[in-house]
């Protein structure tokens, strides 16, 4: 039988395939050993080329990792400290938070309404204010009448188009508020325009006014009958402040309509 593979003394097909079988895994083996090796390295305990630089380059990442969380945690420190010390300042001004808080609970128990109106974050915590007061805060009590200017897109859009915008606010104060009304107008800045044509339409109607701004906010401050000045002109940490008080607002409010 040995004969008949080819005629020339070789081995049969079926001796042929096992050794070809044996001799293709051996080379597998090899050419995957030698892919596992850097080049010009031998024996088992070489270390791929793509590991050495992995392991080289992993400290460095990991520092800078850590440099950035410490450089964001750094940050959070500098920024909370910043807020609390502008809360800080207003402590000397509490009677002035006293009084704009008086001011808003008599228009509230002579039955009155509140405008409330900003711009950007100032429209959010407009809303923010009139949902405690419709709402509650903490204390279950009566509903307080309360608006935001800010909320009523259809009415928003319409006066910006048809009038303009610095008329979106004193528009609908000119419709809507009565004497004896409160309008709450925030600007951080004390200086927007659609906030002062508001204050100007409600002071003509005879409406008490509340203002909150910053440090630069003197014209507002001006035509406001109380007003909150946060001691700084940083936006944020002028926001930051006036939703504080706002709170500490609905807090005098509450006890002074829960208490009979």
């Amino acid at each position: 039988p040995a004969a008949d593979a080819g005629g020339l003394g070789g081995p049969s097909v079926a001796e042929g395939l096992p050794r070809a079988a044996a001799q293709g895994r051996a080379d597998l083996h090899a050419a995957a050993g030698d892919r596992g090796r850097v080049q010009g390295e031998h024996g088992t305990g070489s270390v791929s080329a793509g590991r050495r630089e992995a392991a080289i380059a992993m400290p460095e990442d990991l520092g800078a990792e850590a440099s950035a969380k410490a450089a964001r945690a750094a940050h959070v420190v500098r920024a909370l400290k910043a807020a609390a010390a502008a809360h800080e300042r207003m402590t000397a001004r509490a009677a002035v938070v006293a009084e704009t808080a008086g001011v808003i609970a008599a228009a509230l128990k002579q039955g009155r309404t509140v405008f409330a109106f900003g711009n950007g974050g100032s429209a959010a915590d407009a809303q923010h204010i009139a949902a405690e007061f419709v709402g509650r805060y903490e204390a279950e009590r009566r509903a307080l009448p309360a608006i935001a200017l800010t909320t009523d897109t259809s009415a928003l859009t319409a006066l910006a188009n048809d009038y303009d915008f610095e008329r979106i606010f004193s528009r609908q104060v000119d419709a809507l508020a009565v004497e004896g009304d409160c309008l709450i107008a925030i600007s951080t800045s004390g200086t927007s325009p659609n906030i002062i044509a508001a204050v100007m339409t409600a002071r003509n109607r005879g409406c008490k006014i509340v203002g909150m701004t910053g440090s630069n906010g003197k014209k507002l401050a001006g035509l406001s009958d109380a007003c909150i000045v946060v001691p700084s002109d940083r936006t944020a940490r002028i926001q930051e402040a006036h939703i504080t008080i706002a709170h500490i607002w609905c807090e005098i409010i509450e006890n002074s309509i829960a208490v009979k």
